[in-house]
């Protein structure tokens, strides 16, 4: 995968200097020819991060719904960071549940900073 996720897609102010940020408030959106690739590198981060040998997301189980959302994260070598929320209708309105956040150990570090960045 390349640094971005494609001229189709606009990426948003990032934190991070080395790294392109993608915000999908409606992950049914991406491209057919775009899913199998994302999904084959979001399968392979939580791999590394959880020891996973069977694939979380698959053609059956995707990512790619409207109910959900996704924020994307690149650098020069590919994905290496993503957030997936699920959107929920409640008798108040929408609501928002992220299901998770899984981010290359190599990529940690710089995620912490920029966040403790911003706090203070």
């Amino acid at each position: 995968m390349s640094r971005n996720l494609g001229s189709g897609y606009e990426a948003i102010k990032s934190p991070w200097a080395d790294y392109a940020v993608y915000s999908l408030p409606d992950a049914s959106r991406i491209e057919a020819r775009d899913r199998q690739p994302l999904m084959d590198a979001m399968n392979g981060i939580i791999a590394v991060n959880w020891l996973a040998t069977e694939p979380h997301w698959t053609a059956t189980s995707s990512p790619f719904d409207q109910k959900y959302s996704l924020i994307l994260v690149y650098d020069g070598s590919g994905l290496v960071a993503f957030s997936v929320y699920r959107i929920l209708q409640m008798s108040a309105g929408l609501g928002i549940y992220r299901s998770g956040t899984e981010v290359l150990p190599a990529h940690q570090a710089a995620a912490s900073t920029a966040s403790l960045r911003r706090k203070f």
